[in-house]
């Protein structure tokens, strides 16, 4: 048997592989660690982003990607987070009122 032939053989042996899973964007993993991060539950980090909550479920699975003012506030309330605790607390418990 040839080389040729050998690999021939091994070709169609073979069986097709899946597709490998796409990795998270930037984006979604940027919003689930926000989320993870402050400890809330899917409907408190839509209100606290001002996102109804199947807009939030689209973005934690990479259904959708948020657009770029989305990901700028997160990055603000990222940053007041940091910087200004309280501040950012206040944001936090006027979602629960």
């Amino acid at each position: 048997m040839t080389n040729e032939q050998e690999t021939n053989e091994q070709e169609t042996i073979e069986q097709p592989s899946a597709p490998e899973p796409k990795p998270p964007s930037m984006a979604t993993v940027k919003v689930c660690a926000h989320v993870a991060r402050l400890n809330l539950t899917n409907k408190q980090a839509a209100a606290y982003l001002g996102v109804p909550l199947h807009t939030l479920r689209k973005w934690t699975t990479g259904e959708r990607i948020p657009n770029s003012s989305a990901l700028r506030l997160i990055d603000v309330m990222d940053t007041l987070q940091t910087l200004c605790p309280n501040v950012h607390d206040y944001f936090l418990k006027s979602e629960s009122r």
